[in-house]
């Protein structure tokens, strides 16, 4: 067997296409799913905009017979249908898309320079010479042993492909530097997505109310929001407006950056708690209802988390008694929904200026 690596022009490769010189062979591309336009939309902005996209895998048989040399995809089905669709104007980009002049054009609608970008955008291929089926086999058997296995939320990433996945990807595409310099996620953290967790854990909250969550819990948060009638514009648009003012407003707090209060836990309540304060969250009243209630002057809310935080650096012996249920609350059990309720309430009461003295 003999593994080329070689690079193709788009123009090029949707040709070899409409020749029919590269095919998908079902005994290795057996899904017959097609993705979602978000998704698409996806793949052809990071071309316009030069970022790099996975390799391709192209098994070549030649037949000798006819002496015509055919290529099986072998992975890529997806990314195949996406870009020689794009390039045939058999779709618009999606309105959602950063690349400003690329929204909801086709191929053709493009600007010059655009259009350009895409057709000339280099392919990355591992061309298989001389391979059985079963070598092909083997070698992604190998490759997949030495790969990482998926986190959670990777995987999740790479099951789901509608609504909330692509909202999930704006909310924690804009906050990301946020996040590390917060110190509430390491870039470690990041690149694993566990800021797609922490949001996720935010929106389970959003639409159900505030509980224990595992994988399977959350998995289903996407599940549920998957389809864009289980998700529509208004309740996007309701919880997008939620979760950004409260997370600028928490990243404004420069004075919270490394303390305890910036960790995800706490990070989970206090956010939620913004968001509800600011205007009631149906799931949440039953947890603290703020009434006719106030928030307090940003510098009194402020300083009243700050005291929080401070709490979060004693030990158990001293905490003065009235604030041990927020400590302990804090300690132990961090992922355990009657805690996650108890810090909640206790950041409603600092935002309201109702801690005791």
């Amino acid at each position: 067997m003999d593994i080329r690596h070689s690079e193709i022009t788009v123009a090029d490769y949707c040709n070899m296409v409409a020749r029919r010189e590269v095919k998908v062979n079902r005994n290795y591309q057996r899904s017959d799913q097609v993705w979602p336009r978000a998704a698409q939309s996806f793949l052809i902005e990071t071309m316009l905009t030069n970022f790099p996209v996975p390799k391709l895998y192209l098994h070549q048989i030649t037949d000798l017979r006819t002496r015509r040399t055919i290529k099986d995809i072998v992975d890529g089905q997806q990314r195949t249908k996406a870009i020689v669709d794009y390039y045939n104007d058999e779709y618009r980009l999606s309105s959602n898309v950063e690349l400003a002049d690329a929204r909801g054009c086709s191929f053709s609608q493009l600007p010059e320079a655009l259009q350009a970008q895409f057709a000339g955008y280099g392919l990355e291929f591992d061309l298989f010479v001389g391979a059985t089926d079963e070598e092909v086999r083997e070698v992604f058997r190998r490759m997949n042993s030495f790969t990482v296995p998926l986190d959670p939320e990777e995987q999740r990433h790479a099951d789901y492909q509608g609504a909330f996945k692509w909202f999930m990807r704006g909310l924690s595409r804009d906050y990301g530097e946020a996040f590390r310099a917060a110190g509430t996620l390491t870039q470690k953290a990041l690149v694993r997505m566990k800021d797609q967790k922490l949001l996720t854990e935010i929106s389970a909250a959003y639409f159900s109310g505030i509980a224990t969550t595992n994988k399977q819990s959350l998995d289903r948060v996407y599940r549920d929001h998957d389809k864009e009638e289980n998700f529509p514009v208004e309740l996007q648009r309701d919880l997008e407006t939620r979760a950004r003012g409260a997370l600028d407003r928490f990243f404004s707090w420069d004075d919270l950056y490394d303390t305890p209060l910036a960790k995800p836990h706490q990070f989970y309540a206090l956010i939620l708690a913004i968001m509800h304060l600011e205007e009631p969250i149906k799931y949440l009243t039953a947890d603290f209802d703020p009434g006719d209630s106030s928030v307090a002057a940003e510098g009194t809310a402020l300083v009243n988390l700050s005291r929080l935080a401070e709490v979060l650096e004693l030990d158990d012996e001293s905490v003065a008694g009235d604030l041990k249920p927020f400590f302990r609350a804090s300690a132990t059990m961090t992922n355990v929904g009657a805690a996650r309720r108890t810090r909640f309430q206790w950041f409603c009461r600092a935002l309201l200026d109702d801690l005791p003295e």
